[in-house]
């Protein structure tokens, strides 16, 4: 008996301390786990080792952070990191409000953020003009042109400068609640009735992209997974845009789904791709050569912006936010 009931207790205190190794071994692992992970972000700021222009944010993620820090210095919350635009150049950041129709622009050598007022659904040029903006009514698909022109144009693309407007491709007719495609048409945004070029791809129309006197039309191509993002470019030669060069841009990670453009490099010709991935795999982040066709793999899909903008757009701002602050608060303080 007493023989059986230490057994019982030798079971159990081996039991337990079989436990605790495997929770901390498990422990162990995680952390490891993590650690490995982590040490494959990208951290926010500028990443010089791959372009001297791409900028990762972590904002809402790392304490500290640019976008972050300067969203919790401005007396409005009314702008987040969740739509964000910018100039051709990188030297404009535009941050727009839940209904986009105000945008805080920061820009290079101002320091001080300006606040802009728009129509609905508006896009800006370089200038951070308005170059056209979208109906109210999200079943009539009508944009609408500082000049008084109106266009039909369930799908659009116009490129950061504000001068290439493209109309077409796949689409979705909320009215009869199917799915449409037209051609893909480019056309400039100071004559947009005038087609310029009719692209040969076929998909949804995904962006596009100037830089000197080429045009980058990309389009969400395929009938498989992971479909890829195919590109036409052309050049412009007196008011005509002629094909210079078709490819594709190919996943180059496995069990991923679809590729996705989502920023232009136009110093370096360097595209920053989105690859998405199905749970519970992470989607990733590339930047693809289009010299060369060289994918460079910069890390898991963490950061809440990432763009390729001007090293030196955010020197001043937050300086000059927090004076305006303080001559507020101590205007009001007088009063």
């Amino acid at each position: 008996m007493i023989a059986r009931s230490l057994f019982v207790i030798q079971f159990g205190i081996l039991a337990a301390l079989s436990q605790q190794m495997a929770c901390c071994a498990a422990d162990q692992s995680a952390k490891q786990m993590d650690s490995a992970k982590f040490s494959k972000y990208v951290r926010a700021g500028f990443k010089a080792k791959h372009s001297p222009y791409l900028f990762i944010s972590w904002a809402g993620v790392l304490k500290g952070d640019r976008i972050e820090s300067l969203l919790a210095k401005l007396p409005s919350r009314d702008y987040t990191h969740w739509d964000v635009d910018h100039s051709s150049d990188g030297s404009q950041l535009r941050f727009w409000n839940y209904d986009r129709t105000k945008a805080m622009v920061i820009s290079k050598g101002i320091g001080e953020p300006r606040f802009l007022d728009t129509p609905p659904l508006a896009i800006l040029d370089d200038r951070n003009e308005v170059v056209l903006w979208r109906g109210e009514d999200y079943f009539k698909p009508e944009i609408f042109f500082p000049n008084g022109t109106k266009l039909d144009a369930p799908a659009i693309a116009v490129d950061p400068t504000g001068k290439y407007l493209c109309i077409g491709g796949k689409y979705r007719d909320y009215t009869e609640k199917t799915w449409k495609s037209m051609p893909i048409t480019i056309r400039l945004v100071s004559a947009p009735d005038i087609i310029l070029a009719t692209s040969t791809l076929h998909g949804s129309l995904s962006k596009v992209f100037t830089s000197g006197q080429r045009v980058y039309l990309l389009v969400g191509e395929g009938t498989k997974m992971p479909y890829p993002e195919g590109c036409e470019v052309y050049r412009q030669e007196n008011r005509q845009l002629t094909l210079e060069r078709k490819f594709q841009i190919r996943s180059p990670a496995w069990l991923s789904s679809h590729v996705d453009v989502r920023d232009f490099e136009p110093r370096d010709e360097l595209f920053l791709l989105f690859v998405w991935r199905d749970l519970p795999l992470s989607s990733l982040r590339y930047l693809y050569d289009i010299k060369t066709g060289k994918y460079t793999r910069l890390g898991w899909e963490c950061g809440r912006v990432w763009a390729f903008l001007d090293p030196h757009i955010f020197d001043g701002v937050l300086e000059a936010i927090g004076r305006k602050r303080t001559c507020a608060g101590d205007e009001n303080g007088r009063k």
